[in-house]
């Protein structure tokens, strides 16, 4: 390979490439001059060649400087463009932070206002209990003679009873076996984390123990947790478990006394009846009424 072949080939080479190139082309010269590596390089050896060859060799280093110039640039223009890639990530990293910072101040809103309404709520129904009292107290004497005697234990009785069944929660369709009385409580736990959420729980099955546990239909679970608030939050994310494997089969539903249990299951039966006799339309409960909407 003559001397105008490797400075074509040092022109369109990558950087690798033209490493290779000049590291072979400074062999060659090395060689004719007698020495090993540049180390051994002396003034007395490098005027041993003729002008031609100095000139030609010197026209070659100048070459490949050029070249070396070239790629020293663009590998600058690389780095340039990297360190601003980098700058771009590094802002996407503070914007994705800043949203999460956002979208937990939400959280914690929401969270907040469930609170605060179930505390209004329940502020509410005691001020009506009490205002129910205080007519019986401040009535006429023959009056109140006339009341039955267990009222004031029946209101007391009624407001506590709300107030405990506000942190309950039922769960049904949950599996039972052999061992449910130690793994119960587990169990719950478990799927509850299947809808991102872990609290504190004390749980037991209501009613009697199926002999042939397994094979029947699980008994319900009841769940008694820290708040109302608690009981809130698992609420609205329980449809979650529609699209769960382990738990679509089960699902959760406040803890409702027998009246509300008698009124629940005249309105399911209501829509059930609805759904055969106007089967075009769409059938559910909200607000204590059974509502109808076209199917879309």
């Amino acid at each position: 390979m003559d001397e105008t072949e490797i400075y074509e080939i040092a022109n369109t080479a990558t950087a690798i490439q033209f490493q290779k190139i000049v590291n072979k082309w400074m062999e060659e010269k090395l060689k004719k001059l007698g020495c090993h590596s540049t180390e051994d390089l002396t003034t007395a050896k490098v005027k041993v060649p003729l002008k031609d060859d100095l000139a030609s060799w010197l026209h070659g280093a100048l070459t490949f400087m050029h070249r070396q110039n070239e790629v020293i640039r663009d590998l600058t223009d690389a780095t340039a463009m990297l360190k601003d890639g980098l700058i771009d990530s590094q802002g996407s990293v503070v914007r994705l932070q800043e949203q999460l910072l956002a979208n937990k101040d939400e959280h914690l809103q929401t969270l907040q206002n469930t609170v605060k309404s179930t505390v209004q709520s329940f502020q509410e129904t005691v001020k009506e209990e009490l205002k129910t009292y205080s007519s019986v107290v401040t009535g006429p004497a023959q009056q109140i003679q006339t009341l039955p005697p267990q009222l004031l234990n029946d209101v007391v009785k009624q407001v506590v009873e709300q107030e405990d069944r506000s942190r309950n929660l039922m769960i049904f369709g949950l599996p039972e076996d052999s061992n449910d009385s130690e793994t119960l409580k587990e169990k719950v736990a478990d799927m509850f984390a299947a809808i991102g959420e872990k609290p504190r729980v004390e749980v037991t099955r209501l009613g009697k123990a199926d002999v042939d546990n397994g094979h029947g239909r699980p008994r319900a679970v009841k769940v008694t947790l820290s708040s109302s608030a608690t009981v809130h939050q698992l609420l609205m994310k329980a449809r979650g478990l529609k699209t769960s494997e382990v738990y679509s089969k089960a699902f959760i539903c406040p803890d409702l006394s027998k009246e509300q249990r008698t009124e629940r299951r005249e309105l399911v039966t209501e829509q059930r009846r609805l759904a055969v006799e106007q089967p075009n339309m769409k059938h559910f409960i909200r607000g204590g009424r059974v509502h109808s909407v076209e199917k879309s």
